[in-house]
């Protein structure tokens, strides 16, 4: 063993018909150094092998411990002490926590104890409890108080602060071990939870990183793969319940709720990673801002306004994006309120996805002016071939031809209805061959093609009759 310095002062005594006792005073001494001197000494194969799992390093600024009985199982324990550059393994099979880079100021007993916690440009190591376990933390702190009662252990940290490249914010919790006999797993473990907390600043591409990693992968990498921008502010965040039952589905057994404000997020909702190869791209929602929520087994965009990658003229005024169930069978349900000119939306609608979806119904239209568009998708996120369309024009005066072989509708009012299954006009109201007319009407399948069959009730005039091109609709 090389010695790096230090002072060190240890005592361990096993008189005859007595309890082994021990005693230890340290100051300026290497923990890495101190454990394998340890494993010289004669402290049991229960000690030996936690030493060499956690495989304690950093520096005692200074240590006082006295212990009575075996030095793994003693009956009565005092140690407070500081240490600076404290790293412990996690123990990923027991889910054991681990620390890197860590500053503690802690007194503790067998009864319980207090520690002031420090990190600065260190990280925590938490197995089982996200996809990526190691959490990078240029700060942290935090006080912890905790106790042991017979089996029952607590646990409450407050003033806990935090910041790295992700998010800055602050929390607080308590924690406690679970009633076993009442538990639904039957266990002290997990335990029961208790945390309220607030993330100032987030940023939005890292969300799937904080997603729990009980959350399937496909979910978690979908969540990756659809926000590639934007940011997050007055972000908060609620736990509360066993942890067993972590997300909570039945509200009668806790809550699990993160959210707050978004901004100018980029929000692919059929990325790449699902759609089916080859296939068209589906527009992308860009500069959405709006609430993002994740609440139990479900993640919303709720009231949100953003506009079409490669459409900037399309405002979509409204749009609302939920995944009911992200464990299981997830789809992505997306409704939006379009505004802008008709020719863009027309135009978006037959360079996407969308025009397969609704038989290429109004792949061959043309249309002036402003409309509104509702659309309502509904995407599978395990079975795109599946996706499901729908939605409506409201015409405000604008000019419509649906194709080039049917007449153009001038000054058109009413609503056109489109889904998979093809379209429908309501309430139509247009002049048409130079007269004014009332329709009703779309399209229908014929042999496999989709074909348009309007009703029309007013009058015309000879003159637009003569100057129609498109008479070989009739």
């Amino acid at each position: 063993v090389v010695w790096p310095g230090g002072n060190v002062f240890l005592r361990y005594t096993e008189p005859p018909n007595a309890a082994p006792r021990g005693e230890l005073r340290a100051d300026q001494l290497d923990l890495h150094a101190l454990a394998l001197i340890a494993h010289r000494l004669p402290l049991g194969e229960a000690t030996h092998d936690a030493l060499e799992a956690f495989a304690p390093r950093g520096l005692v600024q200074s240590m006082q411990a006295s212990w009575n009985g075996p030095a793994n199982a003693p009956s009565s324990y005092n140690v407070k002490g500081v240490i600076n550059g404290l790293a412990i393994a996690s123990q990923p099979q027991a889910r054991t926590p681990g620390v890197q880079g860590a500053a503690v100021d802690f007194e503790m007993t067998q009864a319980g104890g207090r520690a002031k916690l420090a990190i600065d440009h260190g990280a925590l190591d938490l197995p089982g409890v996200f996809e990526e376990p190691v959490l990078p933390l240029d700060r942290l702190a935090a006080n912890a108080e905790w106790k042991f009662d017979g089996p029952k252990i607590s646990v409450q940290v407050g003033g806990l602060q935090f910041a790295n490249a992700d998010a800055t914010g602050q929390a607080q919790f308590s924690w406690h071990t679970s009633d076993a006999a009442t538990s639904p797993a039957r266990s002290r473990f997990p335990g029961v939870l208790d945390l309220t907390g607030q993330f100032a600043r987030a940023d939005g591409t890292r969300v799937h990183r904080y997603l729990p990693a009980h959350l399937p992968a496909d979910v978690r990498h979908y969540v990756r793969d659809a926000i590639t921008a934007g940011t997050a502010s007055d972000v908060k965040f609620r736990v509360r319940g066993d942890l067993h039952d972590m997300p909570f589905d039945n509200p009668a057994r806790g809550e699990f709720r993160i959210g707050g404000q978004v901004r100018d997020v980029h929000f692919a909702y059929v990325p790449k990673s699902i759609a089916p190869p080859g296939s068209l791209p589906w527009p992308a929602l860009t500069q959405l801002s709006g609430e993002l929520v994740f609440e139990r087994s479900s993640m919303d965009i709720k009231s949100a306004t953003a506009r079409f990658a490669g459409t900037p003229a399309l405002q979509v005024v409204k749009v609302d994006a939920r995944i009911p169930d992200l464990a299981h069978n997830s789809t992505v349900l997306v409704k939006g309120l379009v505004r802008g000119p008709l020719p863009d939306a027309l135009k978006l609608v037959s360079g996407s996805p969308l025009a397969g979806l609704t038989g290429n119904v109004l792949s061959r239209a043309t249309a002036t002016g402003n409309a509104d568009v509702q659309l309502d998708l509904t995407l599978p996120i395990h079975d795109m071939a599946s996706a499901r369309v729908a939605g409506s024009v409201v015409l405000a005066g604008n000019d419509l031809q649906f194709t080039p072989d049917t007449p153009a509708l001038q000054r058109a009012r009413g609503t056109v209805a489109f889904s998979e299954g093809g379209f429908t006009v309501t309430g139509g109201q247009a002049r048409l061959l130079g007269g004014d007319l009332r329709l009703e009407g779309g399209s229908r399948n014929v042999n496999g093609e989709m074909q348009v069959a309007l009703r029309a009730q007013g009058t015309v005039s000879a003159d637009g009759v003569r100057q129609a091109r498109e008479l070989g609709f009739l």
